[in-house]
């Protein structure tokens, strides 16, 4: 078997990974392998949280009538830092109602 020529990494960042890798071996991340899963997760704990679902579900358990939901995407804000693939891809999902503010470092 022939020298190391490349390093496959499974995540999106390689920050950490560059100090370990040898000199002349190549190293490729996996960025948009986990995009669409990692946006829709985000956007459903965004959704969780403008309708209040953890206090909603508490309120279930013990037989308490909720207020009717008021807060929705609509006409909100939301802010992505970085400006990946995957901060790309909860945009995406949220351009159905949210004004979208981008942050990244350069």
């Amino acid at each position: 078997m022939g020298a190391l020529a490349t390093e496959q990494s499974l995540g999106a960042g390689m920050e950490k990974l560059l100090p370990h890798t040898s000199p002349g071996v190549a190293l490729s991340n996996g960025r948009c392998l986990h995009d669409a899963g990692v946006a829709e997760r985000a956007v459903a704990l965004v959704l969780a949280a403008q309708r209040d679902l953890p206090r909603r579900i508490r309120d279930q358990h013990v037989r308490r009538r909720a207020p009717p939901l008021t807060r929705s995407l609509a006409d909100t804000r939301a802010i992505t830092i970085g400006y990946g693939s995957i901060a790309a891809a909860i945009e995406h999902r949220l351009l159905a109602g949210a004004d979208i503010v981008r942050l990244a470092l350069l």
